[in-house]
């Protein structure tokens, strides 16, 4: 009987529990919030020269808009021109030239960023393809943009300024000659 009545009990709290009646009215509107923050990618470019002794650029990003320690610093050569269309080279990379290797690298704080070039021979064997008329496009990507777990090809420029609206730049459109 104890089992029946438990039972029963059971399946009564269900079907109280599981009805739902009709909507009621609308509340009142409620005070309007802050005003959102509008989050979005930028990019500078740079043209520079690197000089000895230190064969390093270093560029201060501007006050506005403000780069954040969570955010993600991009750095892209201008390596070459084809059909009119700007070839941007992600860094950082290495070349083997006749003399040894070549590396451009960078790194990164919310107020600079820092553009090397480092190799393994005798900076005075530096050819002006190794070291003159640099563009270089930096591109600041929030963090809060990043997709989960970071996994996105940043490889192709134009495709980190699709994905992040990035402003379309104009193109150099003048011949690159590193014969590296």
């Amino acid at each position: 009987m104890r089992y029946f009545l438990s039972i029963f009990l059971l399946s009564g709290f269900v079907f109280i529990f599981s009805c739902e009646g009709p909507a009621g009215p609308m509340g009142p509107q409620g005070p309007d919030g802050a005003p959102g923050e509008i989050i979005e990618a930028f990019v500078y470019e740079i043209e520079f020269d690197f000089v000895g002794p230190n064969y390093g650029v270093f560029y201060e990003f501007p006050a506005t808009p403000e780069v954040l320690p969570s955010d993600v610093v991009l750095v892209y050569f201008l390596w070459d021109i084809d059909n009119g269309t700007d070839v941007w080279k992600p860094i950082p990379f290495t070349l083997f030239t006749e003399d040894g290797i070549v590396s451009y690298t960078f790194d990164f704080t919310q107020f600079d960023v820092l553009i090397l070039l480092e190799s393994n021979f005798d900076p005075a064997l530096y050819t002006p393809e190794i070291t003159d008329g640099w563009v270089a496009r930096v591109v600041v990507i929030p963090g809060v943009l990043i997709p989960p777990g970071g996994r996105m090809d940043f490889s192709d420029y134009y495709e980190v300024e699709a994905a992040y609206g990035l402003p379309v730049l104009p193109q150099h459109g003048k011949a690159i000659n590193r014969k590296l």
